[in-house]
């Protein structure tokens, strides 16, 4: 009887802490969670995720006809040359805040066996894509100008149509006037080789800073005490109509509101300069 007794106010103990702490809420919120060395974390450093990058090139196959001006240009699709990217994020740390930061890096392997060739053997003809991006420059240019131009490039000899590899198409090759064009201008071409992979997976090694759910949390708290505590007083709080008091607060929050995982900086900055962010202090000195 005594056993019984006790395995009846076990089992009602067991009940009631399943009512009470929902077990499966804990198990998925520590799945979930984002803390060092968690499940999710595990998963966020190297993701398993298999991504596959097919490129597909074109190759000229009547350049001769074309620059004498005989036929129109045409091109022969080739591909696909597979490349399987990876993903690691490393140097993690957890900061105070509840922010996390990281260096995000990426490398793409070439895949044979879902290849048509091996792109360091396989020769394209393509146009001269440093040439045509000048060209285009100068033909809105004044005929002085434009006159200037050609005569500065005829000493280089760069052809209109280059026979080079599909590796060197996608990862750099050597081009003369991107060259000169990194030594002259090293803040806006701070590269020597041009190509079309190269420049697209040039990331750098960029440190990012992301918001936790913890982050999240708190920056919404202070949001919320500030508009409580500064913008509006207790006695004028209850002394407002509802409907007033409840458009005051919505106006103060106009921003987009601050989500879970979301980017807070990007190498120290809350914006990137290139996609048109501009630092607020600067931003307040144009509009004045």
């Amino acid at each position: 009887v005594v056993k019984l007794c006790c395995l009846g106010v076990l089992f009602l103990t067991l009940a009631y802490a399943i009512i009470v702490i929902d077990p499966t809420e804990v198990i998925v919120e520590d799945k979930l969670s984002m803390y060092e060395g968690s499940y999710l974390n595990r998963l966020w450093k190297k993701p398993p995720l298999e991504v596959f990058i097919s490129i597909y090139v074109f190759n000229v196959t009547n350049p001769e006809a074309f620059m004498r001006g005989e036929e129109r240009l045409r091109v022969q699709e080739i591909g696909p040359y597979v490349y399987q990217e990876f993903l690691e994020h490393r140097n993690s740390t957890f900061n105070p805040n509840g922010t996390l930061s990281f260096v995000p890096v990426r490398r793409q392997v070439f895949v044979p066996e879902r290849s048509v060739g091996d792109p360091k053997e396989d020769r394209i003809m393509i146009p001269n894509i440093a040439l045509l991006g000048v060209s285009s420059a100068a033909y809105r240019m004044s005929t002085f100008a434009a006159f200037a131009v050609a005569a500065a490039l005829k000493p280089l000899g760069m052809a209109p149509i280059l026979n080079i590899t599909t590796h060197d198409l996608l990862w750099g090759y050597d081009d003369p006037l991107v060259r000169i064009a990194s030594t002259l201008l090293p803040e806006l071409i701070h590269f020597q080789k041009l190509g079309i992979l190269d420049r697209m997976f040039d990331d750098g090694f960029d440190t990012v800073t992301i918001n936790l759910p913890e982050s999240v949390r708190n920056q919404q708290q202070d949001a919320e005490d500030t508009i409580l505590d500064d913008d509006v007083s207790d006695d004028l709080a209850e002394s407002l109509q509802e409907e007033y008091y409840h458009d005051m607060v919505l106006r103060s929050k106009t921003e987009e509101p601050i989500r879970d995982y979301s980017i807070d900086v990007w190498n120290g900055s809350p914006g990137l300069a290139h996609w048109g962010y501009v630092a607020k202090d600067h931003w307040d000195a144009e509009q004045r």
